[in-house]
């Protein structure tokens, strides 16, 4: 099977959603699966990440500069730029020549993904989070900060069913992965078709120590 993989950042030394889109594609290469990965890490960064597995074709889309400011505000900036650019590559290619498109990252629900303008491949969109709301008993105690950046993603998530591009991924998406379950009712409610839940984290077997 031929897989055409948007992830914005694959680092396998790199923060957690980099490390883990990695992990992802080492796991699906050795399940024998042909990979286009479509990426904004620089290639000096993927290619040692990857080094040695088979069938990974990468496709690095540094962007213009680095994102420089590592807030959230910044950094989504940043992803719609990539993401911009990654519907100018899909633009210019024989999309027949792939089985599946997977959007693996950036996970958040309500950020776009090019992949749902993919014409008919069908479309893994996940994993997938950030559905969930904070208590707003809890954001009385954040920093001012910290409550206006909590407050401001609440009401993304209210607008949700209004935002184009979060309906446009949650109905064209045969199957989406949610990460909570507040995600994954808020993608049922958008119309998604196939919600299946999953971690997004673990924790590795580890014997138990002798005589414990």
């Amino acid at each position: 099977m031929r897989v055409l993989l948007a992830c914005y950042r694959c680092d396998g030394a790199a923060g957690t959603e980099a490390r883990g889109a990695a992990a992802w594609i080492a796991g699906l290469s050795g399940a024998g699966l042909s990979l286009t990965v479509l990426t904004r890490t620089p290639a000096a960064a993927v290619n040692p990440t990857l080094a040695g597995l088979s069938g990974v074709d990468v496709v690095s889309m540094p962007g213009p500069d680095s994102p420089g400011r590592t807030d959230e505000r910044s950094l989504r900036r940043d992803y719609l730029r990539w993401d911009r650019a990654v519907r100018t590559w899909l633009a210019g290619q024989y999309l027949s020549r792939f089985d599946l498109a997977h959007h693996l990252s950036w996970g958040s629900v309500t950020a776009p993904t090019a992949l749902a303008l993919a014409g008919s491949l069908p479309l893994v969109w996940g994993p997938v989070g950030g559905g969930q709301h904070c208590p707003l008993g809890l954001v009385r105690l954040m920093p001012p900060v910290a409550a206006g950046r909590e407050l401001a993603r609440s009401s993304r998530l209210r607008a949700a069913r209004w935002l184009p591009w979060v309906r446009r991924a949650a109905t064209t998406a045969t199957v989406t992965l949610a990460t909570n379950d507040e995600t994954a009712g808020l993608l049922r409610r958008l119309g998604a078709r196939q919600v299946w839940s999953m971690p997004d984290t673990a924790v590795p077997t580890v014997p138990a120590p002798a005589g414990g």
